[in-house]
This record gives C-alpha cells, structure tokens and sequence, in this order.
C-alpha cells in the first residue's frame, strides 16, 4: 500500500502559506523582469539592472571629465557645481559614464534646487590615451520650459 499524505493545516495556515508561496513567485518573476527591460530597449547605456556585471559598455576604452553649471537670469557665465560635495562617488561615476537617465535626473534636480538658477548645463569631456576621437556630451536644460537639449560630438 502506497502511503498517503494527509494536509493537516488549518485553513488559515494554508491561506497563509499560498501567500508566501504567491510572494516568492512575484519577487522570482520580478527579478527575471526588470533585467529583461535592458535587453528590449535600444539605449543599452544603462546596465545598472542587467544581468551583466562586467562589460566592455562599463569600463570605456577613455577617461571623461565632468561638469555642471548652472545659470541665472541673464548670465553668460554659469556657477560651477561641485559635484564632489554634491553627490555620492556612484552617482558622479553613472555621470562620467553618460548614462542618459541619471543626466536628466540630476539636471532637473539642480533646477529645483533654486527658484533662481534658469538653467543648467552638463559637459561630459572624454580622452582616449590614444588620442583617437572621444564623445563630448553637452546637456542643457531650461528650468522655466523644461526643454532639454542634448548635443554629442566626436572630438
């Protein structure tokens, strides 16, 4: 005779356990989820949510320099913003690598910051040891309209 096994859980125990296990099938399929959404997108910039964890995308074969000014009504020169005391180190490496995202974030960040500031700009200046042509990436965001112009070239 084959044995049987016999749920002697009280309704509310296997309520309860359907829960947990529903739980642990949302938290799977999430962490399946979220890293799929880079690999369906065409800006593969960003990796901070992928499956990779070292890739040619995260260590660029230049060094990039960063910056962000910010501008006031009617000045031509804007005040520099010392990223150093501004960010954490992470979020100022996510800037020098371009990741578009965290760019716009902080730029619109930095127009909250004041009702004065009008405008702010992001320069990202990149070197090869090489000295073949390196991205420069220049951002600029109007506070008042919110339009954001980006402007990329190779120098």
């Amino acid at each position: 005779m084959a044995a049987r096994s016999v749920d002697t859980a009280s309704p509310p125990a296997r309520r309860l356990r359907r829960l947990i296990s529903l739980g642990i099938a949302a938290y799977l399929t999430w962490q399946v989820v979220l890293p799929l959404r880079y690999y369906l997108r065409e800006n593969r910039q960003d990796e901070r949510f992928a499956w990779r964890i070292f890739s040619a995308l995260a260590i660029p074969p230049y060094r990039c320099e960063v910056r962000v000014q910010e501008f006031a009504h009617g000045e031509q020169l804007g005040r520099e913003v010392n990223l150093a005391r501004t960010l954490h180190d992470a979020w100022t490496a996510a800037l020098r690598q371009g990741q578009d995202a965290v760019v716009r974030q902080f730029l619109h960040t930095r127009c909250g910051s004041s009702s004065l500031v009008e405008a702010v700009e992001f320069s990202r200046l990149c070197r090869r040891e090489d000295r073949a042509a390196a991205p420069h990436m220049r951002v600029r965001l109007d506070c008042r309209s919110g339009d954001l112009r980006t402007q990329v070239e190779m120098q």
